[in-house]
């Protein structure tokens, strides 16, 4: 499973960090070590390993919006894949299908998944990948050159009907 910003340099489509009109990217990893060749490690965010290279280095950048379904019957849409097997989610109502009762339920929480309530949005957290099924990705290709501008993220694709109990859930990494 796939969420959030890449970028290719090489043969490597690395996870990275981007903004529209930056002449730069932050390719990034996580683990013990460096994925690779000039990674430095950053305390930040719970540590991870950062290379900055110049935008035109990329010969593609990629947003990749995935939702799924949380737990078999909660909408959501996935930010972000961690390496640890978690995933970053917002409980997004508004991806279940019209008329679904999906649209009104609401999470619980527990210690094993990180929740809190974001009145922005919903809940936000980060929650076991086993635990996303139904899961549908987007992928849309971003221009390499920078682009001056206001940019937003494309939507999430919209859920099918209700993955609980039917044949349409599936786990997928």
């Amino acid at each position: 499973m796939r969420a959030g910003r890449y970028a290719q340099v090489g043969d490597q489509l690395w996870p990275a960090a981007f903004t529209r009109d930056s002449p730069r990217v932050a390719l990034l990893g996580w683990g013990p070590q460096a994925p690779g060749p000039g990674f430095a490690w950053r305390e930040a965010r719970g540590g991870h390993w950062v290379r900055e290279v110049a935008r035109v280095e990329c010969s593609r950048l990629v947003l990749v919006a995935t939702s799924a379904y949380w737990l078999g019957e909660h909408p959501v849409e996935v930010l972000a894949v961690r390496p640890d097997g978690t995933a970053d989610i917002v409980w997004a109502p508004d991806l279940a299908p019209t008329g679904s009762a999906h649209a009104t339920a609401l999470p619980g929480s527990t210690a094993a998944r990180r929740l809190h309530e974001d009145p922005d949005v919903g809940y936000r957290g980060h929650v076991p990948v086993d635990e996303l099924t139904t899961v549908t990705e987007a992928e849309h290709e971003v221009p390499v050159e920078p682009l001056p501008g206001h940019w937003s993220l494309p939507r999430p694709p919209r859920l099918p009907p209700s993955a609980r109990g039917g044949t349409q859930a599936r786990a997928s990494r």
